[in-house]
């Protein structure tokens, strides 16, 4: 019965150990993605790549960039299984200063072993800068030219000889720019004087407007500011129309919406240029924004309960933090149970930066749940729980299975003297036969007594081979009949 016993523990250890074991491989081959990075920044021109890491699942991944001319991706599809994505890095090039961002998506991923489906997506942040420019070398200074002389002919400005040389006369120079007779030319208003030379060898004069400029520095008016210079000499004139800018009020035009609601802000725009184009609000009516709205979090998760109330669009209120900023807004119409995208799309006034904020709008019922792939991390903080659960179970049993041998003890006292193969231990019989003045009633009570020579020799036939039990039962059985002769 012990050895019985033993062999029911241990098989049942075993199995236990098993169970365990499967049931924890199991739980860890939840099938799972990432990607290489979330958010980079690239100068226009410049180009950086990203892998896609597949675990213990396999399947197509879908591509995406919200906004194409800012930020492209050089492949739309790629197969990951197990590892990183086949075919190489995928390239993101910049195409244009501004942000877009990248979508990452599972299509019909599943893991292998249990088959089950592995759904959601990654997204990376790219945001594009104009590349610094390098400082414009400044121009220098050009001498001013000697007072000139009343002349005969016979000396130029410089006071040198004349030789004879003919000299043409057929542009001027504008801030270091050459420009012939008739160009036009047009500065900012901070722009109030440029300087005016003509490179002959003669005498030359300046006016503005009709106005005589001494030296070479010529003051500018808001409009059109005509300049002539004329050769002294020949009598030759070069005029050349400068426009200079007028000052601009600036305009407060409202945001635009894509459902044509108009917001106001009141964000100055010194502030805004500091800032850079962001989002300075952004609210759903009736929903709630997971993480809690920040300018610089560009992906957000709304959940919609089906069962209280479902919405076929959202009344998305976006505030620019550049009042001149027009704000889009795609996606927001029909909204399907599952997972929604909607994009939320600002753009310049001068159209030369474009952000765009993300919402994963989850429409759900009671019956159901946001589908999304099981990361490791969870698992492993859900691992430790597995294991405690089966060690307390398997504890559990073999406290139970100890109270009940030593219950079945106490009910049969014999029980340490039955060997488990249906004999009595015979070293015990013979410490009573030593110890008792009644030897003969060992071969009277002994239930395995050999009556005759003809049970003894069928017993020797039917036990033939080697059994030491069954050779010491022999042996005392002959002790017996010597006693008793």
């Amino acid at each position: 019965m012990k050895k019985a016993l033993k062999k029911f523990i241990l098989i049942t250890l075993i199995i236990l150990i098993a169970l365990t074991f499967a049931s924890v491989s199991n739980y860890a081959a939840t099938g799972s993605f990432s990607v290489s990075t979330s958010s980079v920044t690239l100068n226009k021109g410049e180009t950086t790549s990203f892998t896609i890491t597949a675990t213990n699942c396999g399947g197509q991944f879908t591509i995406t960039s919200s906004n194409s001319n800012v930020a492209s991706v050089s492949k739309s599809e790629v197969w990951a299984e197990n590892g990183v994505n086949e075919g190489g890095a995928i390239t993101i090039t910049a195409n244009s200063a501004g942000t877009a961002t990248i979508t990452i998506t599972a299509n019909n991923v599943s893991t292998t072993n249990p088959p089950s489906e592995v759904t959601g997506s990654k997204t990376i942040n790219v945001t594009v800068t104009e590349p610094a420019s390098e400082p414009e070398p400044t121009p220098e200074p050009t001498p001013d030219p000697e007072p000139e002389q009343p002349s005969t002919g016979s000396e130029n400005q410089g006071g040198e000889q004349q030789t004879g040389e003919t000299y043409t006369f057929s542009t001027i120079t504008i801030d270091g720019t050459k420009y012939e007779n008739g160009d036009t030319l047009t500065v900012e208003n901070d722009k109030s004087s440029v300087r005016v030379q003509a490179d002959i060898p003669s005498n030359y004069s300046i006016s503005v407007n009709g106005n005589s400029v001494s030296g070479f520095n010529v003051n500018l008016g808001e409009g059109t500011n005509t300049i002539k210079v004329t050769d002294l000499s020949s009598g030759k004139t070069i005029t050349v129309n400068v426009t200079r800018m007028p000052l601009v009020e600036e305009n407060t035009p409202p945001n635009v919406m894509d459902n044509t609601e108009v917001s106001e802000n009141t964000v100055d725009e010194e502030t805004a240029e500091d800032s850079g184009l962001k989002l300075e609000k952004l609210t759903i009516e009736g929903l709630e924004l997971i993480p809690e709205f920040d300018p610089d979090i560009y992906s957000y998760t709304v959940n919609i309960n089906m069962d209280e109330q479902d919405y076929s669009s959202l009344n998305i209120d976006a505030v620019a933090n550049d009042y001149m900023a027009s704000v889009g807004i795609d996606g927001n119409q029909n909204l399907q149970e599952g997972e929604n995208i909607i994009n939320i799309i600002l753009t310049s006034a001068d159209g030369e930066e474009i952000v765009t904020y993300q919402l994963i709008v989850n429409k759900i019922t009671s019956a159901s749940e946001v589908v999304g792939e099981t990361t490791n991390e969870d698992n492993n903080q859900k691992m430790p729980i597995i294991i405690a659960i089966v060690a307390i179970i398997v504890i559990v049993i073999i406290v139970a299975i100890i109270v009940l041998v030593r219950k079945y003890k106490k009910m049969n006292p014999d029980y340490d003297d039955y060997d488990g193969y249906g004999l009595y231990d015979y070293d015990l019989y013979n410490k009573q036969d030593d110890n008792s003045d009644n030897n003969q009633n060992y071969e009277d009570d002994n239930p395995y007594k050999f009556n005759n020579s003809d049970e003894e020799t069928q017993d020797s036939e039917e036990y033939d081979y080697d059994d030491p039990i069954q050779d010491e039962g022999k042996k005392k059985k002959k002790r017996g009949k010597g006693k008793h002769a």
